[in-house]
């Protein structure tokens, strides 16, 4: 236990959280829109196509208007990619012990960082769609904002396991190629395994964005907003495949000298 916790102090778990702050300036963008229109689906109400939505909020809000909900993204960006790239490094080398196949081994390792990076982000990541949502008033009340806090979480470690899993995968198979092709095979996973997450990724959004704990049944809801689930994957498969592609070129590179 406490070689563990020495690991967690070490570089590259440091290197997982630059990675993720790095990559967030450049997506934010994406995932402002991604939960936007998210919310538009909920509501019945139209949006605006992704860049046509992006320009006009810049040219009659600024800059500034497609970053709500930056702050508390960067908060939780550094611990959940310290997770994310961190714990894929350990639970690897934990799992070489038993002499497991690769292509297993880091299926199972996915399957552990996804569960752990969902309990490390979910509090700040409710906080970032509440935001985004403009639950003003919500996003004040700490008491509420704490007690639901973790709302849809059991959508959130599906999604992340299974997306994690399939990053962990592409990352080391691929590991012996050039940097370009490796962004590219880290990009594209991340675009193809957010498209088929994405079901599990609006659930997620739903319960993020309701101030109350609710009591639901998993099947049922899943049922009731079938016809739903699969609109607005395009801009999140956007954000992943940003964020897949230059967190892992960060990552990767910088651990070359460590």
């Amino acid at each position: 236990m406490i070689n563990f916790f020495k690991e967690m102090l070490d570089k590259k778990y440091l290197l997982g959280g630059v990675s993720g702050i790095v990559e967030s300036f450049f997506s934010h963008p994406f995932d402002f829109y991604k939960v936007k229109n998210q919310e538009a689906i909920l509501k019945n109400k139209p949006i605006n196509p992704l860049l046509i939505y992006l320009y006009k909020n810049i040219r009659y809000n600024g800059l500034s208007s497609v970053y709500v909900g930056l702050v508390p993204k960067l908060f939780n960006i550094f611990p959940s990619r310290l997770a994310f790239w961190g714990m894929q490094g350990t639970s690897i080398k934990y799992l070489d012990k038993y002499k497991i196949k690769d292509y297993n081994k880091y299926v199972y390792s996915g399957l552990i960082t996804g569960t752990v990076q969902t309990f490390v982000e979910s509090p700040l990541e409710v906080l970032k769609t509440r935001m985004i949502f403009n639950n003003k008033n919500n996003v004040l009340k700490i008491g509420k904002l704490m007690k639901s806090s973790l709302n849809g979480i059991e959508w959130a470690i599906m999604r992340n396991s299974i997306f994690c899993s399939s990053i962990c995968l592409s990352n080391n198979i691929f590991k012996e190629c050039n940097d370009f092709e490796r962004f590219l095979y880290n990009s594209g996973t991340g675009f193809i395994s957010s498209i088929l997450t994405q079901p599990l990724d609006f659930m997620k959004t739903k319960y993020q964005s309701s101030v109350e704990l609710e009591r639901y049944s998993l099947f049922n809801e899943f049922k009731k907003h079938s016809k739903l689930i699969m609109r607005g994957s395009f801009p999140r498969a956007y954000v992943a495949s940003i964020n897949m592609g230059i967190g892992s070129f960060i990552f990767n590179n910088f651990e070359k000298y460590l």
